[in-house]
């Protein structure tokens, strides 16, 4: 499948996130991690002085090269011409019975590549 969801990266974060937290793992908790450190990466490198004044346009202008340059848990931070982040492959996480437990399931993915949705056999 290869991508984020399959980079050795994102399963190492996986695995200890789940057993800090005991929730399951996924592409939207690494995009929140991801975000978070771009933010900071970009508020160091407009940082002029230790006294702290953060301004926004000056932290928006250096977003596009610091994503360009982040390879992230969620996959590389790759920004378009609109500012949109390019696509990545996803995982698709649902809710089902597994047997007859309520669980976290995971029922497919997004090949950003092929531009489809890969769906599982569901349990």
């Amino acid at each position: 499948m290869g991508g984020a969801i399959s980079s050795q990266k994102y399963v190492e974060m996986g695995t200890r996130y789940e057993g800090l937290t005991g929730q399951p793992w996924g592409f939207y908790a690494s995009c929140r991690i991801d975000a978070g450190w771009i933010l900071a990466q970009a508020v160091l490198e407009t940082q002029r002085s230790i006294t702290p004044k953060i301004i926004g346009t000056e932290i928006a202008k250096v977003l596009p090269d610091i994503c360009f340059r982040y390879f992230g848990y969620s996959g590389w931070c790759l920004l378009n011409e609109a500012g949109d982040r390019v696509p990545v492959n996803y995982d698709i996480w649902g809710y089902g019975m597994v047997g007859d437990v309520p669980s976290h399931v995971k029922y497919g993915y997004y090949d950003c590549m092929a531009d489809q949705v890969v769906w599982y056999p569901i349990p």
